[in-house]
């Protein structure tokens, strides 16, 4: 397992729309000098395989996307899938959420997903956890003003976590439910593998939604 995980990653750095410590050269410039166009930004922390940002990418073709994580061997995965797919307007990173300023500059980013990220549920790793304190003015200098954040889980743990902690941050949370709560075809109805493996066992998925105001 460890060899094909080491070739994974050695291909995924073979792949044109998979990007490493390389891509802190297009800060500031991801939709001028990659895609060409100046549309909306989103990006994904903590894609894994990618499979939000894939189809995020194939339901709004007039927006970019890039997916971040710091396993190459599943950004291999997400790369060829984007590349058989033709899917132009996604892209993959590989670096750790902690240097995102090296690689985005001031106001460059539209939106943020959150789409199950480890929970780190031990209090030795709490600074692990993306809803760290120290996480969020990181965030809040990538984004556009009023820019969005999304954040989807299973873990009701971590939802509460990351509540509290915008709460303590006095950053107001503009729409929070479970995912029943509400029909149609809105972004956070798009399931990963992961995703429809808790649902078919009928656990709670809870969404939010905040902005840096």
């Amino acid at each position: 397992m460890a060899r094909q995980k080491f070739r994974r990653i050695n291909e995924a750095n073979e792949l044109p729309n998979v990007y490493d410590e390389s891509g802190a050269q297009f800060r500031g410039r991801w939709k001028q000098d990659i895609f060409g166009n100046d549309r909306k930004l989103t990006l994904e922390l903590g894609c894994g395989k990618g499979e939000f940002s894939l189809e995020m990418a194939r339901r709004y073709p007039d927006r970019n996307f890039i997916g971040i994580d710091y396993k190459g061997y599943v950004l291999w995965k997400a790369g060829s899938v984007a590349l058989n797919d033709a899917l132009d307007n996604v892209k993959f990173l590989r670096m750790r959420i902690q240097n995102i300023r090296d690689f985005f500059s001031d106001g460059e980013v539209d939106e943020i997903w959150f789409v199950f990220p480890d929970p780190f549920p031990k209090n030795r790793h709490e600074k692990n956890r993306l809803f760290y304190p120290d996480f969020l003015p990181l965030y809040q200098a990538i984004l556009k003003p009023q820019g969005s954040v999304h954040f989807k889980t299973d873990s009701g743990f971590l939802f509460d976590y990351a509540s509290e902690v915008l709460h303590s941050q006095q950053i107001s949370i503009d729409d929070s439910l479970s995912y029943h709560e509400r029909g149609g075809t809105h972004d956070f109805h798009i399931a990963t593998t992961y995703e429809r493996k808790f649902l078919s066992k009928d656990n709670p998925i809870n969404y939010l939604r905040f902005r840096f105001v």
